[in-house]
Formats: C-alpha cells, structure tokens, sequence
C-alpha cells in the first residue's frame, strides 16, 4: 500500500513530466488511462462533451473526435515550446 506522501510524491513526478500539469486531461494521460474497449460510450460522451466536441456518433467516433482533439493540442503545445526555445 502507498502512503499518502508517496502518492502525492509520485502525483507531483507526473505533473512536473506533463506540459499541462493542472490536473487536466492531456494526450498523454488519455492514451495512458482510456481503454477503448473498456470505457463506455457514456463515458466518452462526458469527455467530449466537456471539450466542447460534438457527442453524436457510433463510439470509435467519438473515441477518435476527442483523440484527435488532445493530439492536435499536443502539437500545438510541442510547437510552440520549439519555437520559444530556440535562440
């Protein structure tokens, strides 16, 4: 069992690696933690919806409308930290 400064400890190691450490869902936390094929349509829909996506559709569909959504902000984000750093 992990303690609570351990846990808080490993929760600040993940949030130092991400590039929106705030609590909110990143790429890299949505292809971590949703399975396909064990979250529900609901679920997903929840998802999407929060986004401001469009919840209408078979479950790839939405699966892949809220994927695509964190890539394309993945890059954004991947783009403008190369062009901040560069000299």
């Amino acid at each position: 069992m992990v303690n609570n400064n351990k846990r808080k400890e490993i929760e600040n190691q993940e949030n130092d690696n991400d590039d929106d450490n705030d609590g909110l869902l990143t790429y890299k936390k949505f292809k971590e933690d949703i399975n396909y094929d064990s979250i529900r349509s609901k679920e997903l829909q929840t998802i999407a919806n929060s986004l401001g996506l469009p919840i209408i559709g078979k479950k790839q569909e939405i699966y892949k409308r809220v994927e695509g959504y964190f890539l394309s902000k993945k890059f954004k984000n991947d783009l403008t930290n190369s062009t901040t750093n560069q000299p």
